[in-house]
């Protein structure tokens, strides 16, 4: 009967012995934990802003370089279809001058108002009433209308190519269509204005890379099945944060439209980069809470026998 009663004893004692020290453990861990899940979910939103925002004002200021190289180039091409020129040696002369100035241009073609072609000057040929039929092209049809028409992209090689049509002045006088190299356009996403860790590329509106940094996706390739660039392209897309690359790994993203042409310029970094901090953060966490799990139980082992005693 006695050896019962002990047994009794010793199990409540024990159990009460547990019940103090889990009661301990569990309450530092559960603080610490809830800490160090606020302080990290506080810097993962820090962290993911301050990124964005960089990459967007990045990207918005590239994007308006590149409206207004557009531009610049739309004016100076507008200078040979003044109304003065009247005859094919003069319009020669002026191409052949526009061509030395400007050394994206690497072709002009004279259109006469029917679309026929009247002279085809580029820096290593020069052909003069070809008569080839421009009249359904819509180089042709959308100057004429509007003044002046941005063709989509074209690539020739591996080097992205687009046309600037201007109307010339005067009723039925024609048009000049100049042929456009756009790897100029690389030269805004250089290792200085994109940054260390990030990358940078411009798509057209189908989704093709027109311009690279040196770590961004190639030349030419259709990137329009990334969800970011699938987004930015849509009619009513909204940009996201946060997309993929073109071998599937995770990439926070900021992106801007060049409003002329619809072109789309992304600037992203790696995820894994980009969080960094916040995994280093997180690692810091974890040992914390460890050395808090085993403070907690030394102290509560020895909390716990001291109130037992008295019990006992």
């Amino acid at each position: 009967m006695v050896a019962v009663k002990d047994k009794k004893v010793w199990f409540l004692r024990e159990g009460l012995f547990a019940k103090y020290v889990m009661s301990l453990v569990g309450l530092v861990v559960f603080v610490l934990a809830v800490n160090g899940a606020t302080e990290t979910w506080i810097s993962y939103r820090a962290t993911k802003t301050t990124l964005v925002d960089g990459m967007s004002e990045k990207a918005a200021a590239t994007a308006k370089r590149i409206d207004q190289s557009i531009y610049e180039l739309e004016r100076q091409i507008s200078w040979v279809t003044r109304a003065s020129v009247v005859t094919l040696e003069q319009r020669r002369a002026d191409y052949a001058q526009l061509l030395n100035q400007i050394s994206a241009v690497s072709q002009l073609s004279q259109l006469n108002g029917q679309g026929r072609e009247l002279l085809r000057l580029s820096r290593t040929k020069i052909d003069v009433n070809s008569n080839i039929d421009f009249s359904r092209d819509a180089r042709f049809t959308e100057s004429v209308a509007r003044g002046v028409n941005f063709s989509p992209v074209f690539f020739s090689g591996s080097r992205p190519m687009m046309s600037i049509s201007v109307a010339h002045s005067g009723f039925n006088a024609g048009v000049s269509v100049a042929d456009i190299d756009l790897t100029f356009v690389g030269d805004y996403l250089g290792d200085a204005q994109v940054g260390k860790n990030t990358f940078a590329y411009v798509v057209d509106p189908r989704g093709e890379v027109l311009a690279t940094s040196a770590r961004g996706p190639d030349i030419g390739k259709d990137l329009s099945r990334l969800p970011q660039v699938k987004a930015a392209i849509a009619p009513d897309g909204a940009p996201l944060t946060s997309g993929t690359d073109d071998n599937g790994y995770s990439v926070m993203t900021a992106s801007s439209t060049v409003p002329k042409l619809g072109w789309v310029v992304f600037f992203e970094q790696p995820t894994a980069q980009a969080l960094a901090p916040t995994r280093d953060q997180l690692v810091r966490v974890a040992l914390l809470i460890g050395l808090g799990l085993i403070i907690a139980i030394l102290a509560g082992t020895v909390m716990a026998r001291r109130m037992l005693i008295p019990i006992t």
